[in-house]
């Protein structure tokens, strides 16, 4: 019987093998047919011999200021399909993915917030964006706008902050730090498993990815790039800038005299944790022309794919680009107005 043993571990690893090299093809072979048969919204523009995808609307029909998305980590554009078609309707918009995020190309390491501001302008600056801007982030997009803004403090007139990432919150709440490893092997399990096709063969991958509260045909497209072996090794390398680069970069950054800023806090966020209210209040008080609401019972991604909630967004952006338009004030009314509607 030992001396059966190598055969035995020889055949298993041979037959492993086999199987992983199929998984591979069969991804290889279904990510071309998604690109195309699934080429999601927006095309491709240069900046500087790579290419990002740019989703835009409205940019020679719709008055300004110019309303730009910048997605949380992991996320491809198309999480923004709700609030991007609501904004639309009242101002020019622009959403893209980031270097090597849904179907942009990747960029050179590590993915520092001055690599990625320096691509968004060489985007907005592809496909004819003009300025004021009003910045509007989700998540980690958050560090990212406060960057741009800081470095671009003449272009940018407003900012919408939704349930966004704050410099210190890997070092003031324990709940952050605790799931950090836990968000890591997410990110290192998911490479692996799109490496092989396992992602699209996952018939709960829309609930796996909170992607189902989105509208046809944005959901079927995000699938797709959720699907994708650079997906996952894109993200993983804005995770590790994020702790290596991008929080110090960011923690000091100043927003332009007189922004509009409206802070969007999700309130299942803050139940579970109370240190997350606190660093939201710290993100309103950047500007002295502020407004913060708490979206009671919404889950932070819910924030933006699902649509109620992304109404709430969508009325925020709303306030801040008529304060715009009309020079005045971002005032606290506007918030029970917008509400009302």
């Amino acid at each position: 019987m030992p001396t059966m043993m190598p055969r035995i571990l020889a055949a298993g690893l041979g037959v492993s093998a086999v199987a992983l090299a199929a998984g591979a093809t069969y991804q290889a072979a279904a990510t071309r047919r998604d690109r195309r048969l699934i080429p999601g919204a927006g095309s491709h523009v240069d900046v500087g011999g790579r290419t990002l995808r740019v989703h835009t609307t409205g940019l020679a029909e719709q008055p300004g200021p110019t309303v730009v998305f910048e997605s949380g980590m992991a996320t491809p554009l198309e999480l923004w399909a709700w609030i991007q078609d609501g904004v639309g309707a009242f101002a020019p918009t622009v959403s893209y993915d980031r270097a090597g995020i849904g179907r942009s190309a990747p960029g050179p390491l590590p993915r520092t917030a001055e690599r990625s501001s320096d691509d968004l302008a060489a985007a907005l600056d592809a496909v004819g964006a003009r300025p004021p801007y009003v910045l509007v982030a989700h998540s980690y997009g958050g560090l990212l706008v406060r960057h741009f803004a800081e470095r671009h403090p003449e272009q940018v007139a407003g900012l919408v902050l939704a349930d966004v990432a704050h410099p210190e919150e890997l070092v003031r709440s324990q709940r952050q730090r605790v799931g950090l490893p836990f968000v890591e092997q997410y990110l290192r399990d998911s490479m692996w498993q799109s490496t092989i096709g396992m992602i699209r063969l996952n018939p709960y991958s829309d609930r796996r990815f909170r992607i189902e509260g989105l509208p046809e045909p944005a959901r079927r497209a995000a699938k797709a790039a959720f699907s994708t072996r650079q997906m996952w090794h894109g993200s993983y390398a804005e995770f590790v800038a994020w702790q290596t680069d991008v929080n110090a970069e960011v923690r000091d950054a100043k927003l332009p005299p007189q922004c509009r800023l409206y802070v969007l806090t999700a309130g299942a966020t803050v139940t579970g944790d109370p240190v997350h209210l606190q660093l939201q209040e710290e993100l309103a008080q950047l500007s002295d022309d502020a407004v913060h609401e708490i979206v009671d019972g919404v889950e932070h991604i819910e924030l933006v794919t699902h649509q109620e909630p992304a109404a709430r967004v969508v009325a925020a952006v709303r306030s801040v680009v008529q304060a715009v338009r009309e020079q005045r004030p971002l005032h606290p009314a506007d918030r029970q107005s917008e509400k009302d509607r």
